[in-house]
């Protein structure tokens, strides 16, 4: 079966590749945020959902986003106009681990 056929299926499929992959590469301390030294741990997060190749995973302390795409991109969703907007990793972390 080829997911791409079931697209309504595959929103429902846990796609864990683009956060193991980060994990990997901050998982050692490698960035500083808002004070917070980080080490991305991937049982830190819950997949929440995806949008077309963003996948949305939610930090379990923090309880914000991390949306990441296949290519290794971060996206902050607008409620304003319901569409994701790419950023940087800074951003990303900031909005991850800021106040």
């Amino acid at each position: 079966m080829q997911l791409e056929l079931f697209p309504e299926i595959s929103r429902m499929m846990p796609n864990w590749l683009p956060l193991e992959i980060l994990c990997k590469k901050y998982g050692n301390g490698r960035f500083s945020v808002h004070g917070h030294n980080g080490k991305l741990h991937i049982d830190e997060f819950m997949w929440m959902s995806s949008y077309y190749d963003i996948q949305c995973y939610k930090h379990m302390d923090s309880r914000r986003y991390l949306n990441i795409d296949n290519k290794g991109n971060f996206y902050r969703y607008s409620a304003y106009d319901g569409k994701y907007h790419k950023i940087d990793k800074y951003d990303a972390f900031s909005t991850l681990f800021g106040n």
